[in-house]
């Protein structure tokens, strides 16, 4: 069942069944390599991995690309622990997914194409995680973080916890600590917001950031409806902060402070959206 996709009859459903199975074998196989590097624990409507429906329990490969069409949405749950959530109509590809052994730390490498995702980060050591988009590289250092990807490859990124490392087409790095977003068009331009973790990811103050701000909340209360049926497995880490502290997971005293002042990169010399289309847009 775990390392074949299975076609998807109900509008939502949940595997209890897969999810135990990807537990098993994250304990039971220290190298991952040549087998699922994860499963769906949830589906709304519909998805595909690699060139087949995915449903609950369907195997999600290194090399698969996932995908979500119109009002659908995704919960994953990779075997090192990393879960991810999918909003609609969005695209991601599994680069590279190699278990840790006596001589690695791991390696998982994702690519984001387009929609709305949430990564939050499994038991891998930090240098093993990185998502690729058409406008960024994001070294993921312990955390949850958002991430929207526009049809023209803009990335938006909001951090929840822990912090994200990011270096755009030019090259130029940053760190975005968690209670800041940021954005980065294809051209390397950059700009920096703020925003209250505990409240929810909001990239609103950025550049037609409420498009994706929309699209996150979307695809979150998506998955918070199809979770809320009680006795059904959930992972809440891979619905956002609020849900992740509501549920136990995670307690908002062991939180660090959020960022409080304008990010280090601060903004790009494009500053409004007027001053984008005078300048013929992206």
């Amino acid at each position: 069942m775990m390392n074949a996709h299975t076609h998807n009859t109900g509008r939502c459903s949940i595997s209890i069944s897969g999810l135990l199975a990807l537990t098993v074998l994250s304990f039971t196989s220290p190298v991952l390599a040549d087998g699922p590097a994860g499963a769906a624990t949830l589906v709304v409507n519909n998805a595909s991995a690699g060139d087949g429906q995915l449903e609950p329990g369907g195997g999600v490969n290194a090399a698969d690309t996932i995908r979500t069409g119109a009002g659908s949405a995704a919960l994953l749950a990779m075997a090192d622990g990393t879960e991810l959530a999918l909003g609609e109509e969005a695209e991601l590809t599994v680069l590279d997914f190699v278990g840790q052994a006596a001589d690695s730390i791991g390696k998982f490498t994702l690519e984001v194409t387009s929609g709305a995702v949430r990564f939050a980060t499994g038991s891998f050591a930090k240098p093993a995680y990185t998502i690729r988009t058409p406008s960024a590289v994001a070294a993921v250092r312990g955390t949850i973080f958002s991430m929207y990807v526009t049809d023209i490859g803009e990335t938006y990124i909001a951090v929840e916890e822990g912090s994200v490392e990011i270096r755009s087409r030019r090259g130029t790095k940053f760190t975005v600590p968690a209670g800041a977003a940021m954005f980065l068009n294809t051209r390397g331009d950059v700009d920096g917001s703020l925003f209250n973790p505990l409240a929810g990811a909001d990239l609103s103050a950025l550049p037609r950031g409420a498009v994706p701000t929309d699209a996150i909340r979307r695809m979150d209360r998506t998955l918070l409806a199809a979770t809320s049926v009680p006795g059904q497995p959930a992972t809440p880490r891979a619905l956002g902060l609020p849900a992740a502290i509501e549920a136990g997971v995670i307690k908002a005293e062991d939180l660090p402070p959020f960022a409080t002042k304008t990010p280090a990169y601060g903004k790009s010399k494009y500053g409004t959206d007027k001053d984008r289309d005078k300048d013929g847009g992206y």
